[in-house]
């Protein structure tokens, strides 16, 4: 769980890491469950060892800076691709993550993407 108290911290350190290593982030949020990151990597970069970097890092950050926090990253991800012509349409999915699942829940949303996508 990503305690609300942190939350705000936590956006920022995710931000800085992805910076870091020359990702654009375009939105970024997360609710209680989940984190949602919309961005642009380069072609040098897996998307694995984005997702290693970020979990390791902000872990270790959390752990650091609110060391009563109990933190844990779950040990898969989704990752999906979007269009260019998408692109503002799913940043503002992104921003509107904790009004969006207050009408549905993320596990709902995600098996019925899944289902509609074929995977």
């Amino acid at each position: 769980m990503i305690d609300e108290g942190i939350r705000e911290r936590l956006l920022k350190f995710m931000l800085s890491v992805l910076c870091n290593h020359d990702c654009k982030v375009i939105s970024i949020n997360c609710t209680a469950n989940h984190v949602h990151v919309l961005m642009a990597m380069g072609a040098d970069k897996t998307l694995s060892e984005m997702v290693r970097n970020i979990k390791a890092n902000s872990s270790r950050f959390v752990h650091e800076e609110f060391p009563t926090c109990v933190f844990g990253w779950q040990d898969g991800y989704a990752a999906f691709t979007v269009s260019r012509s998408q692109m503002e349409t799913v940043a503002k999915y992104v921003e509107g993550q904790e009004e969006h699942h207050r009408k549905i829940g993320f596990d709902e949303e995600f098996v019925g993407f899944l289902k509609r996508h074929g995977g």
